[in-house]
């Protein structure tokens, strides 16, 4: 019966993970897209200029974030000599009917194809860091697949939703179409409203890795840096933190919490704690602190 059981798990997982192909950069742009209409937003690939390429990184964003946002992260890693591959995800590229259709499975194919893609490029280290939705895309893949990167770095990491992040789950019966409005800037978003749709894919994802880690007394992975904010409306970073303690992950994860009796008088002037992704969101303090242990972390 246990290893029945076991079987289950291990098939299970399997069906997450699709063998590497190799895809050009057009080819990742062009997954899923049914129509014709312009992409705005797409996954690009930048290279070092440093003649010392110490690896690679993916970058994923999140919930109705274009990938833009990582302007100042892509300039720091390729000034540390990393390529940095910048994910677009499905729904997220400027063409509103892809909100609508998207699932988890499309978000883990997407994950999957863009690993395999940089892992074709080099023998050097690949690495992950993804924003809120992107994080735990990444925390998902490196579960079930803890070999594949070298090191993830995880911020605002949603393990556990605020109350005030569940209640869009009453609106779940007006359809995948219907949309809210976003709280998202507006330089961040990727679209001015975010569809039912979209936050079922992102429940659905928060519910399968709570689940695996409930389930488990302890789950390997890469080692992890998680970057938290002890106000963040969307999460509820000590259930984060206590989550993570309890399946052991201290000895591979880093959890550092910015706590709001340290800010510093430039943090939260556009008013939401979760977003935490550059100079403007944590402020210059905050910000220089997080890029010097992300640095620290992966070596650089």
């Amino acid at each position: 019966m246990k290893l029945l059981a076991l079987f289950f798990v291990f098939t299970t997982y399997s069906t997450q993970v699709l063998s590497c192909e190799s895809l050009s950069l057009n080819e990742l742009n062009g997954l899923y897209h049914k129509s014709k209409s312009y992409l705005k937003w797409k996954t690009t690939f930048k290279e070092t200029s440093s003649l010392n390429t110490k690896g690679s990184i993916l970058l994923v964003h999140g919930l109705n974030n274009n990938n833009h946002v990582f302007k100042e992260l892509e300039e720091l890693f390729l000034s540390n000599g990393l390529n940095v591959l910048n994910l677009a995800l499905y729904g997220h590229r400027g063409d509103s009917a892809e909100m609508k259709e998207v699932s988890v499975d499309i978000w883990r194919d997407q994950l999957k194809k863009h690993i395999c893609f940089l892992k074709s490029q080099s023998d050097t280290p690949v690495y992950a860091l993804g924003y809120s939705l992107g994080s735990l895309l990444i925390t998902d893949y490196t579960l079930n697949n803890p070999k594949d990167l070298s090191k993830v770095i995880l911020i605002a990491l949603p393990l556990v939703l605020s109350k005030k992040s569940k209640l869009v789950k009453s609106l779940f019966f007006l359809g995948n179409s219907f949309t809210i409005p976003s709280l998202n800037l507006r330089d961040y978003r990727a679209e001015g409203s975010t569809t039912m749709a979209a936050y079922k894919a992102l429940f659905a994802l928060n519910k399968n890795i709570r689940k695996n880690l409930e389930t488990q007394t302890s789950l390997s992975s890469a080692k992890a840096l998680v970057f938290l904010h002890d106000k963040d409306e969307t999460l509820n970073a000590t259930k984060v933190r206590d989550l993570l303690r309890s399946k052991h992950f201290t000895k591979k994860w880093t959890v550092f919490t910015f706590k709001e009796d340290q800010e510093d008088e430039q943090n939260n002037s556009h008013g939401t704690n979760h977003l935490m992704i550059d100079s403007y969101s944590l402020g210059n303090v905050w910000w220089s602190e997080l890029t010097q242990k992300v640095t620290s972390f992966i070596d650089l």
